[in-house]
């Protein structure tokens, strides 16, 4: 319905005459399109109009009764003369600036799995993951004191067949983490949750990137800028794999264009295990330098392991 009022504010806002062309070749739902419908509605009482080979190229169609708006004249810049030919016409074609290389961060590269995990898909730990990942995004908002059992009631509405010490132990974790002095910040209202991450980045080569993507956390302060990413893999490894790293270091170096005064801390919170992993800059700076290689050679990025700052 809202498709065809949009046809009908179309169809009633000409003044003298209105033209509907419809796309050569695109045939499939052509009967649903506004062409196809005009078409349907008005064909059978329009006029064919042919070119000087006899071919049909339009149809006519005006109120019965009265007489069609005359063609208009083409402009003339005198008697007799024709309209100049537009400069782009005749103009030699520049060279096409490098196509520009669209990427989420997530999927920059594949995750390396040694040291990710070490068995079989659990769903069980995925859906534990993932509920945590959302406990992360939602205490920030609510008072310190309080945090501990509004993750508690989270935790034993949603995870009811939990053992009791397990639940504690996840709550536990979880609140102390984020009372550490060195987050406080970060896990505040100062900070802000699922933050859109959007920019470009250059090659070497020339080639730009577009970045598009959100990370979990993000906080912004005068002198430095911190980027979180939520992990939810059950036995976090000891290493950075590769996707991880990288897919941090492409939100960084976006950051970096739009803060360039400010060093922009980047890191991993396992939400399973509730630990913290900063990832030094050296290894930002070596896995965003392979990957935008590989990007100017055409070619997959080379699977690495990065050392984390590993902190207590």
């Amino acid at each position: 319905e809202e498709y065809k009022r949009l046809l009908y504010v179309g169809l009633t806002r000409a003044r003298d005459r209105l033209i509907v062309a419809g796309l050569k070749g695109a045939e499939e739902g052509s009967d649903r399109r506004w062409h196809g419908l005009v078409e349907a509605a008005l064909g059978t009482d329009a006029e064919a109009m042919k070119d000087a080979e006899g071919a049909v190229v339009a149809w006519r169609w005006h109120v019965p009764g009265e007489d069609p708006p005359a063609p208009p004249k083409p402009a003339r810049t005198g008697a007799g003369e024709p309209t100049p030919l537009p400069g782009w016409l005749t103009r030699k074609v520049t060279d096409a600036a490098p196509a520009t290389t669209e990427i989420a961060p997530s999927r920059a590269a594949r995750a390396s799995q040694n040291g990710a995990s070490d068995g079989a898909f659990d769903p069980t730990a995925a859906a534990r993951g993932t509920l945590l990942h959302r406990l992360f995004e939602l205490l920030p908002d609510i008072e310190p004191v309080a945090r501990a059992s509004a993750a508690d009631s989270y935790l034993a509405r949603l995870l009811p067949d939990l053992p009791d010490s397990d639940r504690n132990t996840l709550v536990e974790n979880t609140v102390t983490l984020m009372a550490r002095p060195d987050l406080t910040r970060l896990f505040s209202p100062a900070a802000r949750a699922e933050a859109a991450v959007v920019g470009s980045i250059a090659t070497p080569g020339g080639r730009s990137i577009s970045v598009s993507g959100s990370v979990d956390r993000l906080l912004v302060e005068p002198d430095a800028v911190t980027i979180v990413d939520y992990k939810t893999a059950a036995r976090p490894p000891r290493t950075v794999p590769m996707g991880y790293a990288l897919q941090l270091a492409l939100y960084r170096a976006v950051l970096m264009r739009l803060w360039p005064d400010r060093s922009i801390r980047a890191a991993i919170l396992w939400t399973a295990t509730a630990r913290f992993d900063e990832v030094v800059t050296d290894t930002l700076d070596a896995v965003l330098a392979t990957y935008l290689e590989s990007v100017d050679a055409g070619t997959e990025p080379i699977d690495h392991e990065y050392e984390i700052d590993d902190r207590p």
